[in-house]
């Protein structure tokens, strides 16, 4: 079953929101981008002398490898060898570790 295209898409496209951003409110709704845009305003540390909003956000590999780095020590923590750590980490993130490191990680 087909979504149907929300048309506050199109207007945000005609005030001249970027394409970056309309992919967003795509993604995530019309509505919640809204609320987000919304709050981003009202926060005035967000704007620079020209009323623009202005946001520095960490890179998506930031949260990736929090969250590699979280089930690692999750998984050591349950006695799972380093061996099949590797593996786990290899299959959910695409992604070949030295054992070594998968241990310096489990210890910290």
């Amino acid at each position: 079953m087909s979504q149907k295209k929300d048309p506050r898409l199109l207007f945000l496209r005609e005030i001249g929101l970027n394409a970056t951003l309309q992919k967003i409110a795509a993604a995530i709704g019309v509505d919640n981008f809204l609320k987000m845009w919304d709050i981003l305003d009202r926060d005035e540390s967000t704007h620079s002398d020209s009323g623009a909003i202005n946001l520095h956000i960490r890179g998506f590999n930031s949260w990736l490898r929090f969250e590699r780095t979280r089930l690692i020590k999750s998984l050591a923590a349950d006695g799972m060898p380093v061996k099949e750590i590797a593996k786990v980490v290899a299959d959910q993130f695409g992604e070949r570790l030295h054992h070594s490191y998968i241990s310096r990680l489990s210890r910290k």
